[in-house]
């Protein structure tokens, strides 16, 4: 099972709308003011996304990402583009040679990216 930094799990639950108002504020001062943390934070937040589309998240979880998190237009694109890209992967997986089929706790970027390489 893969461990989550502490820096996930305080993004995670930003994201969720889980930290109260001071939390919040020090935690966007912090991914505002480095590059690196804000890449990260990114990152996390796509593949909340995909734990989202592909089922991963608890109840409360995904009840407080459906209220919290897709309040905007933007982000209902970003999960519906997800959750196509995903049904694709899923759908070629079986073209992939051997060595490339679905391992546990690959990322559909991953999976797309190897997909792309076997076609060219």
């Amino acid at each position: 099972m893969e461990t989550k930094s502490n820096y996930e799990i305080v993004a995670v639950k930003y994201l969720l709308g889980e930290l109260s108002g001071a939390e919040q504020r020090r935690f966007e001062e912090r991914y505002f003011a480095d590059d690196h943390i804000f890449e990260e934070f990114l990152i996390i937040e796509d593949e909340l996304i995909d734990d989202y589309v592909q089922e991963k998240l608890s109840p409360s979880e995904r009840e407080r990402f459906e209220r919290q998190f897709l309040t905007s237009p933007m982000r209902e694109r970003r999960v519906r583009f997800s959750r196509a890209l995903i049904g694709f992967v899923t759908q070629t997986q079986g073209e992939l040679p051997r060595k490339h089929h679905r391992v546990p706790g690959a990322s559909w970027r991953g999976l797309l990216l190897d997909w792309l390489r076997f076609k060219t």
